[in-house]
């Protein structure tokens, strides 16, 4: 079997022993579910081709009846691969409890987890995280920790007092609980409106910088979060924080700033669009999210795994950043990448009231993003949107970048190297003036680049006005009845 990159990242010994202590370690946040256990199989097979290192599972209410054969099957699975590694991240306002969520309530969970041989350590001790603070306070925390033993926790607190800007009373106050740091928010740009958080900028670092450099006055480490775009319109929330170029430039600060941890955001979280993953359709039953997020290849957002891929080898390896070239290509004939884009312009005919909070944020654009390796020259980039196409000129291996206008019609994206195509993307769902999907849909499609003989075909567009709609629905209704009659 091919080593993991997680064994490549260690030295020999630790390679050989569960209790890890290296650090460089790549998380992906895993929305536990109803999911079967050959799915469960799959999702860990599929991070591990990408380089992640274990699942975060976020768990809330602990006593929901699939938690427990979910979570075993999982251990399970992750033991079969070897050396994937899992721990629990309590989602304590998710936890069923009316106070907002207690850590007390997963105890069991954790204390039946902790000592598997898959659970993942840090300098010897379980590690531990949460999706918020719950509302507690310090000494409940600590209180909280007692009762389980030894641990490392690494909570993300992001939404108390001084956190975002490292504040010494902050770390007075929380900093004798913590071994470690998460930020959450930080992933993506700060929407309007009082008591949002987020960055300044697409993939800007400034609340990285500065909580990290508390942490590490402190001796504590730093888990930072990578992700795509915010996109959610269900369970009474329709919100929207830019993706553009958000991942890409996120890795740069990352392959920059060297944190002892990173956290992907998410794995298969379908209903906020920022999966990575498996959609599967056993967990995702809600007819809410499935206008805009559903199992298949429209909304497959498998693509960006390459990518993802060449980031967590540079970040292991803990190579400085030196711009484009701090992304080296697997092998010198290797080019690796995606482009991905909102099927919706800002002139789509959608209903006012599906217009998400933030709309306007997210640039008319197709993105795009590549690693190069050095065994082509005279490499440039040709983004095909619409009607209309761009090319760029390519300064040299490595790793590349950008955005174009977005028009309505087909995307694709070549890669040539002196004239010839060596990578092609294309096959994804057209740009629409209209609103198929009959709301303002703001998750993006992803389309992978891979060897042009291999490439998909281009599909025909489905522009359908909304006042069509219900009337397509009815017609694929019948003709799905007339099929199963005939």
């Amino acid at each position: 079997m091919h080593p993991s990159r997680f064994l490549l990242a260690t030295t020999a010994l630790l390679a050989t022993c569960v209790q890890n202590v290296h650090s460089a370690v790549v998380f992906a946040h895993y929305m536990l579910g109803n999911i079967n256990a050959d799915h469960v199989a799959q999702d860990i097979r599929d991070a591990k081709l990408a380089g992640i290192d274990g699942f975060s599972l976020n768990i809330g209410d602990p006593s929901q009846p699939f938690v427990l054969p979910v979570v075993t099957s999982l251990f399970a699975a992750a033991q079969a691969a070897g050396t994937f590694h899992l721990h629990i991240s309590m989602d304590l306002y998710a936890s069923g409890d009316a106070a907002g969520g207690h850590p007390g309530l997963y105890n069991a969970l954790l204390k039946q987890f902790m000592g598997h041989p898959n659970y993942f350590h840090m300098n010897a001790a379980p590690y531990v995280t949460t999706f918020s603070d719950g509302g507690l306070q310090n000494t409940e925390w600590f209180n909280w920790k007692v009762s389980i033993g030894t641990m490392y926790f690494c909570p993300n607190f992001d939404n108390t007092t001084g956190y975002t800007t490292g504040a010494d009373g902050w770390w007075d106050y929380w900093g004798p609980i913590v071994d470690c740091v998460f930020s959450w928010d930080a992933a993506w740009p700060v929407r309007p409106g009082p008591g949002n958080q987020g960055s300044a900028s697409q993939g800007s670092d400034e609340i990285d910088v500065a909580v990290m450099t508390a942490a590490t006055k402190r001796g504590k480490a730093y888990n930072m979060p990578l992700s795509t775009l915010q996109y959610k319109d269900s369970y009474g929330t329709n919100i929207y924080r830019p993706g553009d170029l958000t991942l890409v430039k996120r890795m740069e600060n990352i392959l920059r700033l060297q944190p002892q941890f990173v956290t992907i955001i998410s794995w298969n979280d379908g209903p906020e669009s920022h999966y990575i993953g498996n959609i599967w359709p056993e967990q995702n039953t809600d007819a809410e999210p499935a206008r805009y997020v559903s199992a298949g290849r429209r909304w497959n957002h498998s693509g960006l795994r390459p990518l993802i891929k060449d980031f967590i080898l540079a970040y292991a390896a803990g190579l400085p950043y030196t711009g484009s070239a701090s992304l080296p290509a697997l092998g010198p004939a290797s080019v690796e990448g995606a482009m991905w884009y909102r099927t919706v312009t800002a002139q789509s005919t959608c209903p006012p009231s599906t217009h998400p909070d933030n709309a306007a944020a997210g640039g008319e654009v197709v993105n795009w993003a590549i690693v190069v390796g050095t065994g082509f020259t005279d490499v440039s980039v040709r983004v095909t949107s619409g009607p209309s196409s761009t090319t760029f000129a390519i300064s040299g291996p490595g790793f590349h970048y950008a955005s174009v206008q977005k028009n309505p019609g087909q995307q694709k994206i070549e890669v040539l190297s002196k004239g010839a195509v060596i990578g092609l993307g294309q096959g994804g769902r057209c740009v629409s003036a209209l609103c198929p999907d009959g709301i303002y849909n703001m998750n993006d499609v992803v389309v992978g680049i891979g060897s042009p003989i291999v490439a998909p075909p281009v599909i025909a567009c489905d522009d359908r006005p909304i006042h069509c709609q219900s009337a397509y629905v009815r017609w694929k209704a019948l003709l799905k009845s007339w099929n199963a009659f005939s």
